[in-house]
């Protein structure tokens, strides 16, 4: 999952609880910021999880007014 936030205290948090809420595994994250001119930070995630996701986490952290954008995509199995 990729998930673009604004960057501020909490939203880690934030995104990790509901994840446990959702009984999904997180099995590796990153994160990254920037930094605009004006000096406003956005972050990137990028969650590796052991399970799919269900709609109802995206839609639950789309809904965070914190969160700016949430995608899901599928990466091919290590060897292929």
């Amino acid at each position: 999952m990729l998930i673009v936030n604004q960057d501020q205290p909490g939203v880690i948090g934030l995104v990790g609880s509901s994840f446990g809420d959702a009984q999904v595994n997180i099995a590796d994250m990153v994160i990254s910021r920037e930094i605009d001119a004006d000096g406003k930070a956005t972050a990137l995630m990028v969650i590796k999880t052991d399970s799919a996701p269900a709609d109802s986490l995206f839609n639950r952290l789309k809904a965070r007014p914190n969160i700016l954008k949430v995608k899901s995509l599928t990466l091919p199995p290590r060897g292929k």
